[in-house]
């Protein structure tokens, strides 16, 4: 039997007061395009997935070891817990295209409202939790051309080096 190997990608950046998100993560969903396998034994083709703000192109996709293939890009839904304490803005772990739902786990502090693509605002400061889903837009993107061996070795890691540009 090969030995398994996991590999996970997220690269975040935000710059100044400005709020542009660029993450990827392998593909983990059930009905993706690894059908919710995130192990992989070398020969694989794992496929990820990129979350970018709308103020944010890709300049570049580079891999240590292979090549980067485009796959159909689409919409995920997301669940995240937001966090307050004693502020009135939390960003969103990835960008939102629409269908904002919340509820509060607690202290309401009013209805949130969306600032831009990543950013959600609420009226009234204080300390609460604000459980939300949404649909964010991704890329996705497939890691190929890999050998069983790499340079002799059987296990081995590949780097995937996202570069983006906020404007």
């Amino acid at each position: 039997m090969a030995n398994q190997i996991t590999t996970s990608i997220v690269v975040q950046f935000s710059t100044g007061g400005s709020s542009g998100i660029l993450t990827a993560e392998i593909d983990s969903r059930a009905d993706g395009y690894n059908k919710g396998k995130t192990s992989f034994v070398p020969g694989d083709s794992p496929a990820f997935l990129i979350f970018k703000s709308s103020d944010v192109e890709i300049i570049s996709i580079e891999a240590s070891a292979g090549s980067i293939g485009n796959l159909v890009s689409g919409t995920l839904e997301v669940s995240e817990l937001l966090q307050f304490a004693n502020v009135d803005e939390a960003t969103l772990q990835k960008p939102i295209t629409g269908g904002l739902t919340y509820k509060w786990l607690g202290n309401n502090l009013g209805v949130p409202v969306m600032v831009g693509d990543v950013k959600v605002r609420i009226p009234t400061k204080g300390v609460g939790i604000l459980k939300v889903d949404y649909n964010s837009p991704f890329l996705a993107r497939q890691l190929s051309g890999l050998s069983t061996t790499l340079n002799g070795e059987t296990e081995y890691s590949v780097l995937i080096l996202i570069t983006g540009e906020q404007s």
